[in-house]
């Protein structure tokens, strides 16, 4: 492995000598059987690319989830391991916290800028429904944004570190138009197709306005469902809703979140609302 690591050295690659040198270093020094495949049970794995995007863990009764980076769905294994969350873990392990007669309360310790649409509402849903459950306290650093804040929202509290940026409740395809880059190289595409929209955005071809009506459209059908189950749980007038991002105290100022606090005061605050549950019966 060691020698295909030197061989892949030897390319050309877009990196600054110093950046490629800690990095090929940190490679080359790692045991064999991690650099073999051996995976994170072969020992420095963490050490070179982080933590898992969504795990769990335990402090008495209550369960601490994870979740970090772009979010995505059906993630494959290697992926998690370096940055994607998949919104179906995600669900699986509050749907798992919930079933669980030990754990009495839940905090979803999150830092993510959102990523992709598909799973993200159903996964929201089910953090919603286990909510009404059991007490769920979502945490929020660096980053709560788009689908991160979609999944956060029907939690029973939202609390973020005061530097966190919260929000962006909104939705976005971007139409990439090559034809100008196409047409200067002298290259022409002639689509074939069965209807006007098939096709849509295809290198080389204009957007019609019927193709860019019918991509906004699903845009303002998703963006629709985002904002609908945003207020179904959370007060926050319209004027905040259009895409933009607050720092926490504003977001808190807003109603995007709760109050400001560390990690540790939300695990604290999970296990306050879970005693609450108990003595209200």
């Amino acid at each position: 492995m060691k020698r295909r690591v030197l061989e892949w050295a030897e390319s050309p690659m877009c990196i600054t000598e110093g950046a490629f040198r800690a990095a090929l270093a940190r490679v080359l020094t790692m045991p064999e059987p991690l650099v073999a495949g051996g995976g994170p049970e072969a020992g420095g794995w963490e050490d070179f690319v982080g933590p898992p995007a969504v795990y769990d863990e335990s402090l008495g009764s209550v369960r601490i989830i994870h979740i970090s980076g772009v979010i995505e769905r059906f993630v494959p294994k290697y992926w998690r391991e370096v940055g994607f969350a998949d919104v179906e873990l995600i669900a699986d392990m509050v749907r798992a916290a919930v079933g669980d007669e030990a754990v009495e309360s839940i905090v979803l310790a999150m830092n993510t800028p959102g990523g992709t649409v598909w799973g993200t509402p159903e996964a929201a849903e089910v953090i919603a429904e286990a909510s009404r459950q059991k007490p769920i306290v979502v945490h929020a650093s660096n980053l709560l944004c788009s689908g991160g804040y979609y999944l956060a929202a029907g939690a029973s509290a939202i609390m973020a570190d005061p530097s966190a940026s919260i929000g962006c409740v909104g939705v976005y395809v971007p139409l990439w138009d090559f034809q100008g880059m196409y047409e200067r190289f002298g290259i022409g595409v002639d689509l074939v197709k069965s209807g006007s929209l098939k096709g849509a955005g295809y290198p080389g071809t204009p957007w019609t306005e019927e193709q860019r009506a019918h991509v906004q459209e699903r845009v303002d059908d998703h963006a629709g469902a985002f904002k609908s189950h945003v207020t179904a749980h959370r007060e926050i007038a319209e004027e905040y809703l259009t895409g933009g991002d607050y720092v926490a105290p504003r977001a808190m100022e807003y109603g995007f979140i709760d109050g400001l606090s560390t990690l540790e005061g939300a695990i604290a605050l999970a296990g306050d609302l879970a005693v609450s549950v108990k003595q209200n019966g």
